[in-house]
């Protein structure tokens, strides 16, 4: 596998369709400051396999078996709108898709299937065209894609992850990723779409709500929480730039978990994506790479839900 070590997704404990472990105590008053001996009974480790198709990050048949051969249990997969519709009204194209799914099935992987990214112009992972429409026409097209893909794997994939970062979209525009940003209700009505495209083609999947912890994230779970009743709020957490993390990151993951929750209504929280580069540069090493990995290995199953690793 070509890959970058990049991020680590920590999972507690999800199971066919529902989060398993019990609820973080929201009464609490401190957080932990000893890690856990162990982790926690069904504790399980995963990857995300970031943004399919953009360059490095193409997933082969070989690599479910690597995957599997190391433990790993769970994958968090972008199932890429601009690969299935890469033209408007062209026929859905999942053969790639249908791969990814059979290979993780036969390997005893579970996924979590993120929809609707709506990256779509450098580094496009949606459909460059989709950069035209208006906000109706993109949320009927972002409907019919979300559902046609729920559909065809509900039978295998239990998780979906709704977007990607909405709450970062206008950095996302100044990084040439996003065409535009979108308005507070437009992002209402995208994740509502998405939730409810879900919801209603299959009634026993979970959704994620994918969330960046960057000033204001709060009130983006708690606005999304009044409009989309998803199941579970993924963190993506950056708490080491280039260097190990420093005495009291583990006060920040746990708070970030508490505000969640607070913010959310109680919902269980994942940790959909953390960690930094290891390609070079200052600080930028395997061997800080490793620290990093080894204080969330530790430290995350005192607060969340659950967690991934991504190569």
């Amino acid at each position: 596998m070509n890959r970058i070590p990049a991020v680590v997704i920590l999972i507690w404990t999800l199971s066919l369709g529902a989060a398993v472990a019990g609820p973080l105590d929201r009464n609490r008053a401190e957080c932990p400051q000893t890690p856990p001996a162990q982790a926690p009974q069904g504790f399980m480790w995963g990857m995300t396999a970031y943004h399919i198709p953009l360059p490095d990050y193409e997933l082969y048949p070989d690599d479910f078996a690597v995957m599997a051969a190391n433990g790993v249990r769970w994958i968090r997969v972008d199932y890429a709108w601009k690969r299935i519709e890469p033209a408007p009204g062209a026929p859905f194209d999942f053969s790639y898709f249908d791969m990814v799914t059979e290979e993780a099935a036969r390997n005893g992987i579970q996924i979590i299937a993120q929809i609707g990214n709506g990256y779509n112009r450098e580094r496009a992972v949606a459909p460059e065209w989709t950069a035209k429409l208006s906000t109706g026409e993109y949320l009927d097209a972002l409907d019919r894609y979300a559902r046609a893909v729920v559909d065809r794997y509900k039978a295998t994939v239990h998780h979906w992850s709704l977007e990607n970062e909405l709450n970062l979209d206008y950095q996302h525009v100044l990084s040439r990723q996003r065409a535009h940003g979108w308005s507070p209700v437009a992002e209402a009505r995208i994740i509502h779409t998405l939730n409810e495209a879900v919801k209603q083609t299959d009634p026993g999947a979970t959704t994620v709500l994918s969330v960046v912890t960057v000033p204001g994230y709060q009130l983006f779970i708690k606005e999304m929480a009044l409009i989309a009743d998803y199941d579970i709020v993924g963190l993506h957490m950056y708490p080491a730039v280039v260097q190990p993390v420093t005495e009291g990151f583990a006060d920040d993951v746990c708070r970030a978990v508490q505000n969640s929750r607070n913010a959310s209504g109680g919902k269980p929280v994942i940790f959909l994506e953390t960690g930094f580069k290891s390609d070079g540069g200052e600080g930028h090493t395997l061997e800080t790479q490793r620290v990093f990995l080894r204080n969330m290995a530790e430290y995350v199953p005192v607060f969340t839900l659950a967690v991934l690793v991504s190569f």
